[in-house]
């Protein structure tokens, strides 16, 4: 027979996955990966948290205290958080039997040559009988689907807008006759995204888009150029998310920065023009990336920062969008658990390339482990086991190391597991590196006071 205790009887142990951090008001700063919780301690309460959070509490906590024993921070002593983390990953292994997540290639061509780019432009458009297998695939999963994400990818998949038009149409209507939830994104460069394309790809509701400017005009057309590799970008991106801006409709569009050694010494006046804007409209939100070798033909020439020097620079971007009332993107859903896990890593999701090849990630595609199958005319989807087991089982599980580490809820070791593949090393990401950045700019952007869950 189970033994009850009572309230006084009750022991409570700091958990294992908080981090804490202290503003520069004397206010803490508390985050709980397991819980995806934020809590800011004033700092005339900070004492008693700091010496609960070393020597644990007894009894039933009041205050401050049990707010945080109620949001995750505290656990009752024994609990086996690690054993926590192997339950998170287990489930999502069995989320697999009702989502599925589908990166679709409509077009591997580009019409764009960055100078940073790693892809080789080997494929051209989708197959009819690869369209026609991706629309069989979903239609025999979709009596089990619980929802079905598509993801638009290339090249540059605006170079085949009749392709997404139909398949999502026909994945629209399938997934209304099953009652499946069905959501959609893309990736595209902007260059085609005019009113007309914009309004076809919201009906078939594509409602997130990721589209890079790489700072100000002259540092974005230095390295994002059209194919003949001189015509410069931006303007015409530019009018896109002015037009996309005047929609009077719901979606979210990611600006993506990537920045490199020369651009980034320039920001703060990008920063002012998308103050100017689109500061304060919460449909656009800003995300940095330091510029890297990505495998290009040109990476010998890229002027690259260091890894420390780059996520330094990222996180203080990030600071100086807030306080232009610009919005950093992702920064609390990759503080949720789950959040800094690479789609590559999860098991429902699978990248179709044009030519029916089935890839887990879109920065490898011509490396042999990631070719993980192929999808048939009439839907099957045919995988390689052990090399789609590379991609989705080598995080927490196998590893020891990332198991415990505070923020292993969040990453479940699986930040990117190429990473791990090329080198061995635990593909720690740029957030939890960087963690008190990541936390002080989450505070600037709420001003949270204690344990809100929408702070993160």
């Amino acid at each position: 027979m189970a033994r009850v205790l009572s309230d006084d009887q009750l022991a409570w142990s700091p958990s294992r996955f908080n981090k804490c951090t202290q503003q520069p008001d004397g206010a803490l700063l508390l985050y709980n990966s397991f819980m995806g919780a934020f809590a800011r301690v004033p700092d005339f309460e900070t004492a008693q948290v700091r010496k609960a959070l070393a020597e644990g509490l007894s009894g039933m906590p009041t205050g401050i205290l049990a707010e945080l024993c109620f949001h995750g921070f505290f656990v009752v002593s024994g609990t086996d958080e690690i054993g926590e983390v192997d339950r998170l990953c287990a489930e999502e292994r069995v989320a697999a039997l009702e989502k599925l997540q589908l990166v679709l290639l409509p077009n591997e061509q580009c019409n764009f040559r960055c100078k940073y780019c790693s892809q080789t432009f080997a494929r051209k458009k989708m197959r009819r009988d690869v369209i026609e297998g991706v629309v069989a695939h979903v239609r025999a999963r979709a009596p089990s689907l619980r929802s079905l994400s598509v993801g638009w990818f290339g090249g540059e998949p605006l170079t085949a807008p009749e392709i997404i038009d139909e398949v999502a149409g026909r994945l629209q209507s399938i997934c209304e006759e099953h009652g499946v939830d069905y959501s959609s994104s893309m990736t595209t460069n902007g260059y085609l995204l005019t009113e007309p394309v914009a309004r076809m790809l919201l009906r078939r509701e594509v409602r997130g888009f990721q589209i890079t400017v790489d700072g100000r005009r002259e540092d974005h057309d230095r390295l994002r150029v059209l194919g003949d590799g001189h015509t410069g970008t931006f303007d015409r991106i530019f009018a896109n998310l002015r037009m996309l801006r005047g929609l009077d409709e719901q979606f979210k569009v990611v600006l993506r920065v990537n920045f490199d050694r020369r651009s980034a010494p320039l920001m703060d006046p990008f920063l002012d023009l998308l103050e100017a804007e689109f500061a304060h409209d919460e449909r656009f939100c800003i995300d940095f990336h330091p510029v890297g070798r990505w495998g290009g033909p040109n990476d010998p020439q890229l002027a690259v920062c260091g890894r420390d020097e780059g996520q330094l620079q990222s996180v203080d971007f990030g600071r100086k969008a807030i306080s232009r009332g610009l919005d950093p993107a992702g920064v609390r859903d990759k503080l949720l658990p789950g959040g800094s896990k690479c789609y590559a890593a999860k098991p429902y999701s699978f990248v179709i390339g044009s030519d029916g090849t089935v890839y887990k990630c879109t920065v490898a595609f011509e490396d042999p482990r990631n070719h993980v199958g192929r999808i048939t005319a009439n839907g099957e989807l045919l995988l390689d086991a052990a090399k789609h087991e590379m991609w989705i089982g080598q995080g927490a599980e196998k590893d020891s190391g990332c198991k415990s580490c505070f923020f292993s809820p969040s990453c479940q070791g699986n930040a990117c597991p190429l990473h791990r593949m090329d080198t061995g090393a635990r593909p720690c990401p740029s957030i939890k590196t960087q963690i008190e950045g990541a936390l002080l700019a989450v505070a600037a952007e709420s001003s949270p006071q204690c344990c809100h869950h929408e702070a993160v």
